[in-house]
């Protein structure tokens, strides 16, 4: 019972706290407010972005060509965040009190491009291995070269979200 009336007094708070123009403006003047916010918004915009995506490939290709997509997008995702080592949660912790920031996060992000890189080969190399239905990436160099360098961006997503920017 003593939860339910805390959420209840907190959504009252925040009701005329935003709901006013001076809430507002002092709403976000609080960097952890306002930073929090735009992570938020991000993630939505990123949803919208990606549900539209989808709704595009699925009504012009076909269903296979939708499940390979599919697959190399799942397979990404899950490359990048297996290259973060999380980096994206311990820089929330530590990059505040480091004294030489800009190292730190060059440190990170040269760390985990390097570790995507990596990660990625050793996935095309053991398509065969784990999903022999995407095999023929091996066959075209600019595919490849496509896939490689476009997981460097999927993590930095991930770490962008996870509030290193």
């Amino acid at each position: 019972m003593r939860f339910v009336s805390f959420v209840k007094a907190m959504l009252s708070d925040v009701t005329k706290l935003l709901t006013s123009r001076e809430g507002v403006l002092r709403f976000f003047q609080v960097s952890l407010y306002r930073n929090s916010f735009y992570l938020m918004l991000n993630r939505g915009v990123n949803m919208i972005f990606g549900f539209v995506f989808w709704l595009i490939v699925a009504r012009y290709y076909s269903p296979t060509e939708v499940g390979l997509v599919s697959a190399l997008a799942a397979a990404g995702a899950l490359i990048a965040a297996f290259s973060l080592f999380g980096f994206d949660v311990s820089l929330v912790r530590f990059l505040p009190a480091e004294q030489n920031k800009q190292h730190m996060l060059n440190s990170c992000l040269t760390i985990t491009s390097l570790a995507s890189i990596v990660l990625t080969l050793i996935f095309i190399a053991g398509l065969d291995l784990w999903s022999p239905a995407l095999a023929f990436m091996r066959h075209s160099i600019p595919l490849l070269l496509t896939f490689i360098f476009d997981i460097i961006p999927l993590f930095l997503k991930f770490a962008g979200s996870s509030a290193i920017i």
